[in-house]
């Protein structure tokens, strides 16, 4: 795609596809030479797993885990595991201060994302349909602006995410990165611009669930993603995941998964 063919953003995010990136072929498998890219490369993992090494350090990602790597980086990967599937983009931010990392960055992605991600190969592979080259520019667009709310909700301005759907916003209210933090139903309720009551009727209602049962089991995901992706302690992984030490998580992490953190992480290691 031509520079002057890339989708540009008012919320000063400069994107473009890899439309090559998408191909059936390129898409179901993931070989690639050791490289670093001139913008952010992203890779949304559908299906199977894959073995990526950044900064000669190697690491494992699989279906529903998300990579971001930043300019300059280098870095390769290969599936390791089939059926493989994964969706790849590249972005630009043009400015910083909306979005910048340093390092490689490992994450978890909704559900609603996978769906999206499919939708977009399916229009993508869809010759015959009218308008294809713009729908897949609003659906990319949507795809990596949730991407970017799922990362850095903070990012994002309190008044506008009031007016959006209320799955997206607590979609990443309860995202990884915003464990640490010790989110409250308190929180919430202000986030959504509502009652602390009405939240308590609208999650059983999205997510068959209550708030502290939906809270602990997004820091079970997050606790099993840093044990299997990083080689964090215990203790810095519960920090991260909003326990106040590692006996806390260990404890919740026990009951819930039927297994230690410690143990967890060897019985990973050992597949």
């Amino acid at each position: 795609m031509k520079p002057d063919e890339w989708n540009r953003s008012p919320n000063q995010v400069f994107l473009y596809m890899e439309w090559n990136s998408i191909r059936k072929k390129n898409r179901e498998h993931w070989v690639g030479n050791r490289h670093s890219n001139s913008s952010y490369e992203m890779h949304l993992i559908l299906e199977g797993e894959a073995e990526v090494e950044i900064r000669e350090e190697k690491y494992r990602i699989q279906a529903g885990q998300g990579l971001i790597i930043p300019p300059g980086v280098f870095h390769s990967g290969t599936n390791t595991a089939k059926p493989f599937l994964r969706l790849t983009a590249s972005f630009l931010p043009r400015s910083e201060h909306f979005f910048h990392l340093e390092e490689a960055t490992f994450f978890t992605f909704p559900k609603r994302l996978r769906r999206l991600s499919y939708d977009i190969l399916e229009e993508y592979d869809n010759d015959s349909a009218p308008w294809k080259r713009e729908m897949l520019s609003a659906m990319f667009f949507r795809l990596m602006i949730s991407v970017f709310r799922h990362l850095r909700p903070e990012a994002v301005e309190a008044a506008s995410i009031g007016e959006n759907d209320p799955l997206v916003v607590t979609d990443y209210f309860f995202s990884g990165p915003n464990l640490k933090n010790k989110p409250t139903r308190k929180d919430l309720a202000e986030l959504l611009h509502c009652s602390q009551r009405q939240v308590n009727r609208m999650l059983p209602e999205m997510f068959g669930m209550t708030f502290q049962k939906k809270l602990l089991q997004a820091r079970m995901d997050y606790a099993k993603f840093l044990l299997r992706t990083t080689e964090l302690g215990v203790e810095e992984v519960a920090v991260n995941v909003g326990y106040e030490n590692a006996s806390a998580l260990h404890c919740a992490f026990r009951k819930e998964v039927g297994v230690t953190p410690c143990g967890f992480r060897k019985l990973y290691q050992n597949k």
